[in-house]
C-alpha cells in the first residue's frame, strides 16, 4: 500500500528531525501556498507527491546549513515581504530598529534621503512605502544586489527610489539630505567572531565583512561626506556588539560638532547610532 505524504508525516521524517518544526512548517506552506500556522492546522492534509520530493530535497539543503530565505525567496521584515537570493544579505530582525528610529525622527512628508549599502532594499523600502512623497536614492556597489532591491520595489509598488550603482558616496550626486541610513558590512575579519560559520559559508561576504575591526566602510564613509561636503540632518549606521564607542570617534574625527546618541535594539544592546546636527 503507497504511504500517503500527509503534513503529519511530512514533519516527522527520521532523517530531519533536528531541523525545527518552525523550518518545516514554513518551507511547506511556502510550497502549499498558505501560511504557516494554517499548514499546522491541516496535519492530515495530503501533500503532492511533486510537492513532497522537492520538500525532501530542500530539507537535505537546510542540514546543510543553507538557509530557509534562500530556498524561499522570502524574508519578512518590518511590515512587508521581500525577495532574497544568494545576492544579498538577509533582512535581520536587529535592522528594524534602524527603520523605526528613522520614524521616530518624525521627519517632513517629503523628506529627501539615501540609503547606502541598501542590498535587498529593505530599509529604503520599508520607509520610502511608509513616506510615498519622500524622495530616496538607494545605492549598492553589487549589480546583483541593485536587482533584487529592483524586484523588490515592484513587489512592494514602491516608485520613489532612484537606484544607484556605487561605492558608498562615490556616484552620488552632491545634494542635501535630510536622512541617510546605512547598514554597510561591518563584521571584523580577525577582532570579531560572531558570526555563525553559515552565516559566512552561503551569505555574500561583502556584505558582511569590513577590515580587520569591522569598521573600514564606515572610515571611508565619514571621510567621503566630509571631502564631498555633502549635507545632512540626520545619519543612521548599524553596528555590532561594543563598537558603538569606535563608530562614534571615526564620525567625531570627521565631524566633531555633530550629536551622537546609541540606540539600543530588542535585547538590549547597542545596535544603531544616530547622528544629527541639534541637540533633541
Amino acid at each position: 500500500m503507497q504511504i500517503q505524504n500527509t503534513i503529519k508525516r511530512a514533519l516527522n521524517i527520521k532523517p530531519f528531525l533536528s531541523i525545527s518544526k518552525i523550518k518545516k512548517l514554513m518551507l511547506l506552506g511556502h510550497y502549499l501556498k498558505m501560511p504557516h500556522l494554517q499548514v499546522l492546522a491541516n496535519l492530515e492534509l495530503e501533500i503532492p507527491e511533486y510537492i513532497f520530493d522537492n520538500y525532501i530535497q530542500d530539507l537535505k539543503q537546510i542540514q546543510k546549513g543553507v538557509p530557509l530565505e534562500y530556498l524561499t525567496n522570502i524574508k519578512g521584515f518590518y511590515e512587508s515581504e521581500f525577495y532574497v537570493n544568494e545576492h544579498v544579505l538577509i533582512p535581520r530582525p536587529e535592522t528594524e530598529v534602524l527603520v523605526q528610529t528613522a520614524i521616530d525622527l518624525n521627519l517632513p512628508k517629503n523628506f529627501q534621503a539615501i540609503d547606502l549599502g541598501t542590498g535587498s532594499g529593505c530599509i529604503a523600502i520599508s520607509l520610502a512605502k511608509k513616506y510615498p512623497e519622500s524622495s530616496w536614492i538607494a545605492a549598492d556597489v553589487s549589480k546583483k544586489a541593485l536587482e533584487v532591491a529592483t524586484k523588490n520595489t515592484q513587489l512592494n509598488a514602491v516608485k520613489n527610489i532612484n537606484f544607484i550603482e556605487s561605492n558608498l558616496l562615490e556616484s552620488v550626486p552632491n545634494q542635501k539630505f535630510n536622512l541617510i541610513t546605512a547598514n554597510l558590512p561591518y563584521i571584523g575579519t580577525e577582532t570579531f567572531s560572531g558570526v555563525c560559520q553559515n552565516t559566512k559559508r552561503y551569505e555574500p561576504n561583502i556584505a558582511l565583512f569590513s577590515g580587520q575591526d569591522g569598521l573600514d566602510l564606515y572610515r571611508q564613509l565619514s571621510k567621503s561626506l566630509k571631502s564631498k561636503n555633502i549635507e545632512f540632518e540626520y545619519l543612521l549606521a548599524e553596528f555590532a556588539d561594543n563598537q558603538g564607542p569606535s563608530l562614534i570617534s571615526i564620525f567625531k574625527e570627521d565631524f566633531p560638532d555633530l550629536n551622537y546618541r546609541l540606540i539600543k535594539d530588542l535585547n538590549q544592546k547597542e545596535r544603531i547610532l544616530l547622528i544629527f546636527k541639534n541637540v533633541r
